[in-house]
């Protein structure tokens, strides 16, 4: 569980930092269509300074994203963009151009960006959202008799046509990125949490809740299906020869080449050190016996290489079939450990059918 959490750190890391950029690119983007506006429609100096400057800012905060310096990219975007914004609302143009709509951006973003975990950056994200509520309330209210330019009506439509796309869009864009972004992280948590981190099989979690499942089908629809349970024969004895890192290629390569005999919708996990099972659905005794027998040749016949040392591997197989006397998931488990335990005492590296 520490791994998955720590992934999960990673991964909401790595979605900030795409956020950020995401963002930067938004910015620049929209900003450089304002001051073409401003170029040709409007040229009102202070507009256009303040434009490139800040279009310039953001385009050295992807400099600074490399650099780690996450926070100070973060207020960067926020407060330059507050401070424009109020700027445009308050001093240069009249409140018909609809800049005002772009201060209810200001909580999207900063909460799109922060790292909830982190009370600074959490408190400083209340706290600017706060700020841009009151400027966006207050701009309903403000009333100055002469901006420093008065824009033609037709450039003030114009502006107001794009303040209204630049608000929209971005914004629809960005909570679109951050539901695919969403379902990819919980998809790869959902992925960590269901497999085996060294063999990249499923785990023993996934195991028996597909194994309860499969009792439940097979008792309601009476289907059949066969348990395996696999156990490399000396393994203990490959690790103490060799080391573990040549026992956790053994095992990477053993899974490799089972995987190649399982069909997609049977269950391959392992529960154990060494130890693995196998649900095969819709599956008569005969055959699954059949299956096991093959897996056991397959694996007695291979030549496992790690760098120049060459490996021999056998597996000790019980199996158990599905019927009416078996409840539940662990009863079966039960009954193929007792097998895999017979197989073991009978030499190893053969296969044993198990009974209630």
């Amino acid at each position: 569980m520490k791994n998955i959490h720590n992934t999960a750190k990673e991964l909401e890391v790595d979605y900030k930092i795409r956020i950020l950029y995401l963002l930067i690119m938004l910015v620049i983007l929209s900003s450089s269509v304002y001051l073409g506006i401003y170029l040709v429609f409007a040229p009102f100096k202070p507009a256009i300074i303040v434009s490139i400057v800040y279009i310039l800012f953001h385009v050295s905060l992807l400099y600074f994203i490399k650099k780690k310096k996450y926070l100070f990219v973060k207020l960067g975007i926020l407060l330059t963009f507050i401070i424009q914004l109020t700027l445009a609302v308050y001093v240069w143009f009249p409140v018909t151009t609809g800049y005002y709509l772009f201060y209810y951006m200001v909580p999207i973003a900063a909460f799109l960006m922060v790292d909830i975990h982190k009370k600074l950056e959490l408190y400083l994200a209340f706290a600017l959202s706060l700020l841009a509520t009151l400027l966006f309330l207050g701009s309903a209210y403000y009333s100055m008799d002469m901006y420093l330019y008065m824009l033609d009506p037709e450039v003030e439509k114009l502006i107001h046509t794009f303040t209204i796309i630049s608000t929209i869009l971005p914004a629809t864009f960005i909570f679109y990125r951050y539901t695919v972004d969403l379902s990819i992280k919980q998809n790869e948590l959902r992925y960590l949490a269901n497999t085996d981190a060294l063999t990249q099989v499923t785990n023993r979690r996934v195991l028996f809740e597909q194994g309860e499942k499969e009792v439940m089908l097979a008792y309601k629809y009476a289907h059949e299906f066969t348990l395996l349970q696999l156990d490399i024969d000396h393994f203990k004895t490959i690790n103490d020869s060799f080391g573990h890192p040549v026992g956790d290629q053994v095992l990477i390569q053993l899974t490799q080449i089972i995987r190649q005999h399982i069909r997609k919708e049977d269950t391959f996990s392992r529960h154990g050190g060494e130890e693995f099972a196998i649900i095969i659905r819709k599956t008569t005794c005969e055959s699954g016996m059949e299956f096991a027998e093959k897996i056991r040749r397959v694996i007695e016949n291979e030549v496992f290489k790690v760098g120049d040392l060459e490996v021999k591997v056998t597996l000790s197989i019980g199996v158990v079939q599905y019927n009416s006397e078996y409840s539940t998931f662990d009863e079966m488990m039960r009954v193929s450990d007792q097998a895999l335990y017979q197989a073991k005492n009978k030499g190893r590296n053969c296969v044993v059918l198990g009974s209630m």
